[in-house]
């Protein structure tokens, strides 16, 4: 198969893989770098009218890409204590499918001392936060530590990151840890610092 044949192919699998993205700012990233492979192969085999449309999707795709990078979003954390909680306990219902991917022994009604915290993104419910009592020891036990699937790009996850660090101080609070992540959560921990304890079960780090 010769390189333009590979081009051809390659561009064609991302731009089908772009459009299977349920999240915008990965939809429009892997669609620039299909309609760029495109753009090439078109170059490659003198049929113009395949490059110029994919190097305007391109042109497209990174205007879409700066507006997503410099528009300033506002998160905010609203709490709420009661697992019952009217919105909260909807939010977890709802979602409650997606959230067994990633936390499939989850039960909200089972954690009735946990602290409940739904993330907004320009008013918007985008997440679910939920951790146990700060313990003695200075350990705070997450429960829950969900973003639907149309925002996670980690802006979400940082901001909660930021604050709850800030209020984890102010409680006398030393480090962050859960109990046996599943393996579908672990990459998104990473990249938030977290890392296996040496117990194999629990997952920490500090505050």
């Amino acid at each position: 198969m010769d390189m333009p044949a590979l081009l051809g192919y390659a561009a064609s699998a991302l731009i089908a893989l772009s459009l299977m993205m349920t999240n915008v700012l990965r939809l429009r990233m892997i669609n620039l770098s299909g309609a760029g492979l495109f753009t090439a192969y078109g170059l490659l085999v003198d049929a113009l009218p395949v490059a110029v449309v994919n190097g305007f999707i391109c042109l497209i795709n990174l205007i879409f890409l700066v507006r997503i990078y410099a528009r300033k979003q506002v998160f905010e954390l609203v709490y709420a204590k009661d697992p019952h909680a009217s919105y909260p306990h909807h939010f977890a219902s709802f979602w409650a499918d997606d959230i067994r991917k990633f936390f499939p022994r989850f039960a909200l009604d089972e954690h009735s001392d946990a602290q409940l915290i739904l993330i907004t993104r320009d008013s918007v419910p985008v997440g679910l936060f939920v951790h146990g009592p700060y313990q003695p020891s200075g350990g705070l036990e997450i429960h829950l530590d969900y973003v639907v699937p149309a925002y996670r790009d980690f802006k979400a996850a940082r901001f909660l990151t930021s604050q709850g660090v800030k209020a984890c101080r102010e409680k006398a609070c030393t480090h962050f840890y859960l109990r046996d992540p599943s393996a579908a959560h672990r990459r998104s921990l990473r990249r938030l610092g977290f890392s296996p304890d040496p117990d194999g079960h629990t997952w920490s780090r500090p505050a």
